[in-house]
């Protein structure tokens, strides 16, 4: 359950010298960002510079599921800096991922074909191929639900600033009413937001 784990959220990845990306679980935020490779180093978090004492306390951030956080990374190939907006994912999920991809690894690292009699040999290479193929599918999946995620996460997040501009708009409305009763400053302050709003 989610109590075995420290947090309650991940970015599906691990790290080696502090904060160089070593491995990223496939189906996790950030092996589904494609932006980020094995040994870029990550050398902000939301704007902060991070070294291996503080990257984890950075990454994990407010913890809550669906948040998003700012790398800053410097790629291996290159050298170049480039800032990947990531969202965080419940630890749960992710490591129910993992554990299936190991699931997948394990039936094709056990399903060797070369010592088998003829007839078996043949099923355990379509066995082979068939588990190939379930990886290959279950990948696609992953990335396409990541994606179907993080535009949902960018939709919620416009329609949060849209609320925010419109519970402004009705504060001001109520203020000027209050302040002036022949609605002027009502209609001012109305137009004024409508405004911020069409932007």
């Amino acid at each position: 359950g989610a109590g075995n784990f420290k947090t309650k959220t991940t970015l599906g990845m691990l790290l080696k010298d502090g904060t160089t990306v070593d491995e990223m679980v496939i189906g996790g935020p950030l092996s589904n960002c494609k932006k980020i490779a094995r040994l870029d180093e990550i050398v902000k978090v939301d704007g902060v510079p991070v070294t291996a004492a503080n990257i984890g306390s950075k990454m994990i951030g407010s913890d809550v599921p669906g948040s998003a956080v700012i790398l800053t990374v410097r790629k291996h190939q290159g050298g170049g800096l480039l800032e990947v907006r990531v969202v965080r994912m419940r630890t749960q999920e992710i490591a129910d991922r993992r554990r299936l991809f190991e699931l997948f690894t394990w039936l094709l690292d056990n399903n060797k074909a070369a010592k088998e009699p003829e007839p078996e040999k043949k099923r355990a290479e379509q066995a082979h191929d068939t588990v190939k193929h379930c990886i290959t599918l279950w990948t696609g999946m992953m990335q396409s639900g990541a994606e179907h995620n993080e535009e949902v996460a960018c939709n919620v997040q416009a329609l949060q600033r849209q609320a925010s501009k419109l519970n402004e708009l009705v504060r001001l409305a109520l203020e000027a009413a209050q302040k002036d009763e022949d609605g002027a400053p009502v209609r001012a302050a109305a137009a004024e937001q409508r405004a911020t709003l069409a932007e």
